[in-house]
């Protein structure tokens, strides 16, 4: 019998800046995925052949997220797992309360209590959700004292019961998005803005109730209003830990990495998500990424941030 054990995300993300010190946090209290067949922990219903997005209109959701967050100053960077709730109001529209603020956006656009201008971007499918949210005055003005980035994923949930039942494998293919900063051999670079995109290959065996998959993405520095390639970065395959799926969901790391163009590369990512859709057909999610990037004269490049991904299995 499967595990209905809700999973707890592990991350252990190091400074920015090239420090040796590493904080490590263990998130015991975030579901990724319900485990409960009578009811969803998002507050939702179970995906029914009914569900559609105009359902979650109105309604406070319980997500997944991951917020980065780095002091300009020091170069200090932390990326945890948090709780948040969503209040779906319309596709440009929503409330989200995450890192102990609450953030209304408008036409897609939303001010931080401190002052930051915030942009947040969704992206529905059927049945799942992701909003990606990039705290735009870093870009714009430079280095505030304190910045950040967040993704978050919701929708209606595959219920853990059909997903121990699919004993199928299925490949699902998702649109994976980060947003963070970077950092080289002399610390945070100022007013430096990294996007790491791609895909993630997501491959669930529900016979045996695992996950496993890779994440091919590329990252790129904003300079300028322009996007300019990372060295080293533009070919990068990050691999899952093999990990069970507990109830609905999943969570595991991304240690494993290779790349082209880098003398060396390093991984200590992490990443999670959940089914959603009557029979599985999607699978949504959030993840913490902070890979490096060492070329041929010593030079060390960073990129930390979050991310998230959405996407299905193509057998809907």
């Amino acid at each position: 019998m499967k595990s209905l054990i809700a999973p707890a995300l592990t991350l252990t993300l190091a400074a920015c800046g090239g420090s040796n010190s590493e904080v490590s946090q263990r998130i015991d209290q975030l579901h990724f995925g319900s485990t409960d067949p009578a009811q969803a922990a998002n507050g939702l219903d179970y995906a029914d052949a009914d569900s559609n997005n105009a359902g979650l209109l109105g309604q406070e959701i319980q997500a997944n997220a991951v917020l980065s967050k780095v002091n300009a100053d020091t170069g200090a960077g932390q990326t945890s797992a948090e709780a948040t709730i969503v209040e779906f109001i319309d596709g440009n529209n929503f409330t989200i309360r995450i890192g102990g603020e609450t953030l209304t956006f408008v036409s897609s656009a939303a001010t931080r209590p401190n002052g930051d201008s915030l942009i947040g971007t969704l992206r529905s499918s059927d049945f799942a959700n992701q909003i990606e949210i990039r705290n735009t005055e870093w870009a714009t003005k430079g280095a505030p004292q304190e910045f950040y980035f967040g993704d978050t994923a919701f929708g209606f949930e595959t219920n853990p019961e059909t997903v121990a039942q699919l004993g199928s494998t299925v490949t699902y293919a998702a649109n994976f998005i980060a947003n963070g900063v970077l950092s080289d051999n002399n610390g945070l670079k100022p007013g430096s803005f990294g996007t790491a995109s791609g895909l993630l290959l997501l491959v669930a065996d529900f016979d045996d109730g695992s996950v496993g998959g890779t994440v091919q993405l590329s990252i790129d520095e904003e300079v300028d209003a322009t996007a300019v390639p990372v060295p080293g970065a533009n070919e990068v395959t990050l691999q899952l830990t093999e990990a069970a799926i507990e109830g609905n969901g999943f969570v595991t790391d991304m240690t494993g990495i290779t790349c082209a163009g880098a003398v060396a590369c390093t991984s200590n990512s992490a990443i999670g998500g959940v089914f959603y859709g009557p029979n599985a057909e999607e699978v949504a999610g959030v993840s913490g990424l902070d890979v490096s990037f060492t070329d041929d004269s010593g030079n060390t490049t960073t990129f930390q941030g979050s991310g998230g991904f959405t996407g299905g299995s193509g057998e809907e």
